[in-house]
């Protein structure tokens, strides 16, 4: 389980809204200056991420919980957002090598003049066919995100409510 501090700033009705507790320990690393997770840090300074869960432990505005998700529906949410997206750029980029290349007659020309050289001329069909993959790819993930939206696996739970300091 995945777990994380939050303050409540919201109830309305059986819910909330919660907000994360920045937990960075990039200033105490030596790659501080270099690494990419703390540029990001650093962009997103300030702007900690709202997040809603059902009370479940009559949590008041102000109070402190500890939220949490699902180790596995995490790291399967991770890949459906990460690897879908590339998966159908990959694919569809090679479609469109694919399909360029014995249609025209150019080509037949091209691979002669660059023995090997299966890629030659076909370079603007193949970022097109990407760009249109990635979108694709995009449009697969909003899809399937909006059918696990129902699934309480991959909800955020409401875990405890942080007593005393």
């Amino acid at each position: 389980m995945l777990e994380e501090t939050a303050t409540v700033v919201k109830t309305v009705n059986q819910d909330l809204w919660v907000r994360t507790d920045r937990q960075t320990v990039c200033n105490g690393c030596a790659a501080n200056k270099g690494c990419g997770i703390s540029l990001i840090d650093k962009i997103f300074k300030n702007k900690p991420a709202l997040l809603h869960v059902k009370n479940d432990v009559s949590a008041q505005v102000g109070d402190k919980i500890v939220v949490g998700i699902e180790g596995n529906a995490f790291l399967r949410a991770s890949l459906l957002v990460y690897f879908i997206p590339l998966a159908f750029m990959m694919g569809f980029a090679l479609l469109g090598h694919f399909i360029y290349l014995p249609v025209t007659s150019v080509n037949a020309a091209i691979e002669g003049n660059f023995a090997g050289n299966n890629f030659a001329g076909n370079n603007g069909v193949v970022i097109i066919f990407a760009l249109l993959g990635l979108l694709a790819g995009f449009v697969c993930v909003y899809v399937v995100s909006k059918k696990l939206n129902n699934n309480d696996q991959y909800r955020i739970r409401l875990l405890k409510k942080v007593t005393g300091c």
